[in-house]
């Protein structure tokens, strides 16, 4: 049975009992910073099942100068100087299962429309509902003009296919290798895909 919502579409399988919604999260419903600037506008909680933080609902800017930018839609996750992007399921939830995301990095300054994509690797931490730790490196490398590492063009984000990110209860994601300082790279993140077990 398929549904669809303001809020994205998911998927009911199974008539009784609990059953498993996948979710892809395109953030296209909610408020994003159109401006540039840095912003405390953070996604509602809980949003399709999830609760974030350390992050904000960037909005893709037609003042861009140099900038990374999604594809697949106007509005994305990006976080703010200092901060990287955790997410938790909510109480309703036994755990979720991570399965893709739409991910890079950029260089964070105190305006958006001049925040040019940086190389890096990102560090993907997920925590099993048995306690157990899962991770995965994911090396994002525009294919844009660079200087040592740093774009020099617009840039957008890249697909992280998620392998074994099984019964999650929480996410998250810190890059751990880039052009630029560690402590000045962002994190932007779209189109999470993932299916919830309720509780």
């Amino acid at each position: 049975m398929h549904f669809s919502t303001a809020l994205g579409s998911f998927v009911l399988f199974g008539l009784c009992g609990s059953t498993a919604v996948p979710y892809t999260a395109g953030y296209e419903d909610l408020k994003g910073n159109a401006l540039g600037l840095p912003s405390f506008s953070k996604p509602p909680t809980p949003y399709l099942d999830l609760e974030y933080s350390g992050v904000i609902v960037a909005t893709n800017s037609p003042l861009a100068l140099i900038t990374l930018n999604s594809t697949a839609g106007k509005n994305y996750l990006a976080t703010n100087t200092g901060q990287f992007p955790a997410i938790k399921v909510h109480s309703n939830i036994s755990s979720c299962t991570f399965t893709n995301v739409l991910a890079g990095t950029y260089t964070s300054t105190m305006n958006g429309d001049a925040s040019p994509a940086v190389d890096s690797t990102l560090l993907f931490t997920g925590k099993t509902v048995d306690g157990k730790v899962v991770t995965q490196e994911f090396g994002f490398a525009p294919a844009v003009t660079k200087l040592k590492g740093v774009a020099l063009e617009n840039a957008q984000l890249a697909l992280a296919e998620l392998k074994g990110f099984v019964e999650i209860t929480e996410l998250t994601v810190k890059p751990i290798k880039s052009a630029v300082l560690l402590a000045l790279t962002g994190v932007d993140l779209d189109n999470l895909t993932y299916t919830c077990l309720p509780k």
